[in-house]
């Protein structure tokens, strides 16, 4: 069956060299259809960057997103 969600080592970073800010390192996850999940974490953690990357807002700087 194939997942409802997916994506493999999402990462985002803003700027280059030494100004560069990495917002989102390194996330994997995949929802079953039928599944829930809750995203939680810290201020400054990524939640909102990984929620503009599900929702095509944003592009990731590496990783691979998947349904």
């Amino acid at each position: 069956m194939q997942p409802a969600l997916a994506f493999d080592h999402l990462s985002k970073t803003y700027g280059e060299g030494e100004l560069a800010e990495t917002a989102l390192r390194d996330a994997s996850l995949t929802v079953e259809r039928g599944q829930s999940c809750v995203l939680l974490g810290p201020s400054g953690s990524g939640k909102t960057t990984l929620l503009c990357i599900l929702g095509c807002l944003l592009s990731p700087s590496s990783g691979e997103l998947g349904v």
